[in-house]
């Protein structure tokens, strides 16, 4: 075993190994071999690491949004949209010509909560297949 651990294992040809652990490639270790090997070496057993936890996992995704703000043409273009819902919905001029009324504090809330709830369960979906993919 002190020939193999020295020998760096890992270069060494194949059949080099199997000589040094008294085995042959057919029929692999015998019993008291691999006795021996648990022994000397431990259990083959190999440890999962531990990654971040879905709350760490979700955070880091909110922070990745701020990535947007790089570019400028993006942030111009959503400061303009949000001007153009704020005036579709405060407008008196677009209020009569689409029939809609202006939005109160209670309907906002129902809209930032339903935002919230789509952002949550697509981020989530999203974590769930990039997790699938990593196992």
């Amino acid at each position: 075993m002190d020939t193999l651990l020295s020998g760096h294992c890992h270069y060494l040809p194949q059949g080099e190994v199997v000589t040094l652990l008294k085995s042959d490639v057919a029929h692999g270790l015998d019993m008291f071999e691999v006795v021996h090997c648990q022994m000397y070496f431990g259990p083959n057993r190999l440890t999962l690491k531990k990654g971040a936890p879905p709350l760490v996992l979700f955070l880091l995704q909110l922070h990745q949004s701020f990535i947007y703000f790089s570019n400028r043409w993006l942030v111009l273009s959503m400061v303009a949209m949000a001007l153009l819902q704020v005036l579709f919905v405060y407008s008196p001029a677009m209020n009569y010509l689409f029939g809609s009324a202006p939005l109160g504090v209670v309907e906002w809330v129902w809209v930032l909560t339903g935002n919230m709830m789509i952002y949550t369960v697509v981020n989530t979906e999203k974590w769930r297949r990039c997790r699938a993919k990593s196992e």
